[in-house]
């Protein structure tokens, strides 16, 4: 079997996984509400390219093509506008194509998820043409695309949230999963949303299941330098080949014209790929977001960095982790003892996921590993024990963790050995994952002399 790119396990696993979805209350008791730094956002810079005229939003209730969903809104605890939703969400609704960036834990997934769920309701009462129960092929509106299979799981649950009570129906589509028992749900239920990963969407496509040059009015972007850095770069190109075309000397460049789709790209970064992406991807003139220092790491973490030899690495480990745990004592609850915080531990490869997670173990640790080379079912399984706290510490490597939202990470710990520049990229990123509305910490453990990349650091924002 030929692998869709070097990220990919290096065994063949059964792909027979059949997916749960879990019911909207438990999404919701689950998500994190608007966080105490939430507040501060409103100083941080944003940066905006527009050659359109529109209104930042101050709050939800304020756009009046929200008010479907604000019931829902509130469901999340979302109160308050992050900066990126702020400028975001009116151009959306005006129908541009958009560049956006902001650091992981800004509201990126709230920015795209209700604008476009609020035109597609309101598309459907202007009697529209709707999909039909069994069309075949499946013929989605609306196309989001994620790096990983979480992330997609993630994005789904809320994008399923905020749709209740709309025409929006939202579908998640990602590898490791039974094909006959996706096609089915297809046919026998009613969709017009899908969230998928790349490769599995590509796939679909190929094979005459799903099809994008009718129907699909928006096509979504999210963790955009991800998606890039995982290989996807031949996927992504694949689909919007497969899309509903654009017409860049259409209307005035920048707003959606009638039967044209509505490209929107979202990343924490924005190096060079990113930028020829958007370039080919979007319309001339889209409008550009850029919240905060691009690349730059989330503030409100406290970040360290330590350099221990490789012989003491693991030893150190256990002495952070062991500190962790005594501050953050197992509360008793009917379902058993979870722990509030959770730690997150990433390292380079799967092997070394392995390896560490059995030297923790063997230190009577709570502990759950997760990579590539495990099933899909175990995945998720793994998955919610660390966001109900019943493992506290999860080792991953950090493509299989990418983008995940979860309550309560309170500490992020990276080793690292690889090239410079392109750890510094990924810290940035592994930094926002703790910082989701919340004050963290995040530290990395260096087994080279600190002068390899002091020189490097200037090109960050650090605190």
């Amino acid at each position: 079997m030929k692998h869709r790119n070097r990220y990919e396990a290096k065994i063949r696993l059964r792909a027979d996984h059949i997916p749960v979805e879990k019911p909207v209350g438990d999404i919701i008791s689950q998500r994190i509400s608007t966080g105490i730094n939430f507040d501060l956002y409103d100083k941080i810079h944003v940066e905006i390219t527009a050659a359109v005229v529109y209104t930042p939003m101050k709050s939800f209730d304020e756009v009046d093509e929200l008010k479907i969903l604000r019931s829902n809104i509130r469901k999340l605890n979302w109160r308050k506008v992050t900066p990126v939703q702020k400028h975001s969400i009116p151009l959306i609704l005006q129908g541009c194509d958009l560049m956006a960036c902001a650091q992981t834990g800004s509201g990126k997934t709230g920015a795209f998820i209700l604008p476009v769920i609020a035109k597609m309701h309101e598309n459907t009462n202007k009697n529209l043409k709707p999909k039909s129960l069994g069309q075949w092929p499946f013929e989605p509106e609306a196309v989001i695309l994620a790096p990983t299979r979480e992330l997609a799981i993630q994005i789904s649950g809320e994008a399923r949230v905020i749709a209740e009570g709309t025409s929006a129906k939202p579908c998640c589509l990602y590898g490791g999963t039974d094909t006959q028992c996706l096609m089915k749900r297809l046919r026998s239920e009613f969709f017009n949303m899908l969230i998928a990963t790349p490769g599995r969407l590509v796939d679909f496509i190929k094979r005459g299941f799903i099809e994008l040059r009718s129907e699909c009015q928006y096509i979504i972007l999210d963790e955009a330098d991800r998606m890039l850095q995982m290989g996807f770069k031949k996927d992504i190109d694949f689909i919007a080949e497969n899309a509903k075309p654009i017409y860049s000397t259409k209307g005035s460049g920048f707003e959606q014209p009638p039967g044209e789709r509505q490209t929107l790209m979202f990343s924490a970064t924005f190096p060079k790929p990113v930028q020829k992406l958007a370039h080919t991807f979007l319309r001339i003139n889209h409008p550009f977001i850029a919240v905060g220092m691009v690349g730059s790491a989330n503030r409100d973490i406290c970040q360290t960095v330590k350099q221990v030899d490789s012989q003491w690495k693991k030893d150190y480990l256990l002495e952070i982790l062991n500190k962790d745990l005594s501050n953050n004592p197992p509360i008793l609850t009917p379902k058993g003892e979870i722990h509030e915080k959770k730690t997150l531990v990433f390292v380079e490869t799967a092997t070394k996921v392995v390896n560490v997670h059995q030297f923790l173990e063997y230190a009577n640790l709570p502990v759950a590993c997760m990579h590539g080379r495990i099933s899909q079912s175990k995945r998720e399984e793994i998955l919610e024990k660390f966001k109900s706290g019943s493992c506290p510490i999860l080792i991953a490597t950090a493509i299989a963790a990418r983008g995940l939202d979860i309550v309560g990470v309170d500490h992020i710990l990276s080793e690292a050995q690889q090239e410079v520049p392109d750890f510094l990229e990924s810290l940035v990123l592994h930094i926002g994952d703790t910082g989701i509305g919340k004050n963290g910490s995040q530290s990395l453990i260096w087994d080279l002399p600190l002068i390899h990349f002091k020189k490097h650091l200037m090109q960050y924002e650090w605190d």
